[in-house]
């Protein structure tokens, strides 16, 4: 039977991204084939970013990057959903006022226009004070030792480890910021971590965190693999957010981030500005991925910044519905998001044995 002709015309453009959709591959010889940088390599202030580079996932001089780089490269090498990634460099991106279309070398991400750079960082120190690129073993004792105390890392030790820095930061820097920026790209990077690396979403093998944070390296050679999709947007939301609740000072980390307006907060994550997304969502189609999730957030994006307010004025505290219902909107039903309530329903301590028992 032949087929009509406008039929395969009409088919075409689907089959062409069909054929040459990324797919992540296990066997890939670049995850056995970790590099440390050279004199000459550029690497950022982002542990997740120079391992890909290490790796050979980015040019492993880590010069000349553009986000179709990152985008695909954080796919192939640990499993992040394509509008998961896109949105954060996009992000980063635009809110320095530059073109989605900028290629950089990665230490340019040590910039403090770029919003993804921010103050108390887990093993970084802050920009005013010293060294914001490289990794700093003691600043990254302070939360290890929080996080120490068992194998399995979980969002509330992780976010105990996360808390104590920032205490540690402000004796060290008394003008340090943990604004709305600092508090949400740093949960954001506890989700982004156990999500990625979590043999179930928001749980992750200790050793497997270490030797992302001090070698830069994917833990492959330690039994870890990724699994495409496996992190996106929902689940690093979700373990983020559960993190907050291993804040021992929240009350003081809730007032340094009310203080600043409503607005501020809210354009921490959603930018004023989002002409850029229909961009993004032919960006992510061009590198052969359904770009039917990136249009689903596009659409939630829209609709969670018309909240004008996530702080109540009359009580000074937070409201997390534009959080709660961007988070919804991007897949209240889905599956990981699924898999990670019911890792907190059936017990921490239960998932945490099967684990240290894999």
């Amino acid at each position: 039977m032949r087929v009509p002709q406008w039929v395969l015309g009409f088919l075409l453009p689907y089959l062409a991204v069909a054929q040459f959709q990324p797919i992540l591959n296990l066997w890939d010889k670049r995850f056995l084939n970790y590099q440390k940088p050279g004199p000459t390599d550029s690497r950022s202030p982002c542990p997740g970013l120079n391992a890909l580079a290490n790796h050979g996932f980015l040019p492993r001089n880590g010069r000349n990057v553009n986000a179709l780089d990152i985008i695909l490269g954080l796919f192939l090498g640990l499993g992040v959903s394509p509008e998961t990634s896109g949105i954060v460099i996009a992000f980063g991106l635009v809110s320095s006022h530059n073109p989605l279309s900028l290629s950089l070398d990665l230490e340019d991400l040590r910039n403090h226009h770029f919003v993804i750079e921010h103050d108390c960082s887990f093993a970084r120190n802050d920009a005013l004070i010293g060294d914001n690129l490289n990794f700093n073993p003691k600043l990254w004792a302070i939360a290890l030792k929080e996080m120490n105390k068992t194998s399995v890392v979980n969002p509330f030790n992780f976010g105990r480890g996360k808390a104590a820095r920032v205490q540690d930061q402000r004796r060290r820097n008394p003008r340090t910021v943990y604004g709305p920026r600092a508090w949400f790209n740093g949960f954001s990077e506890v989700g982004l971590v156990l999500s990625t690396l979590g043999t179930v979403p928001g749980l992750a093998k200790l050793e497997y965190v270490r030797s992302l944070v001090e070698e830069e390296r994917l833990p492959y050679h330690l039994g870890w693999r990724p699994r495409p999709f496996f992190c996106n947007l929902a689940t690093m939301l979700g373990v983020g957010a559960a993190s907050v609740l291993g804040d021992n000072y929240l009350l003081q980390t809730v007032a340094s981030v009310v203080l600043s307006t409503p607005s501020e907060i809210l354009q921490v994550f959603i930018p004023p500005n989002l002409d850029f997304l229909p961009e993004l969502e032919n960006m992510i189609l061009s590198l052969g991925f359904d770009n039917g999730p990136m249009k689903k957030l596009s659409k939630a994006l829209h609709a969670v910044s018309k909240h004008k307010k996530i702080v109540h004025r009359s009580t000074g505290t937070m409201q997390s519905v534009a959080l709660q219902d961007l988070i919804a909107a991007l897949g209240g039903d889905n599956d990981l998001q699924g898999s990670f309530a019911g890792t907190l329903e059936s017990g921490l301590e239960n998932q945490e044995q099967a684990i240290k028992a894999d």
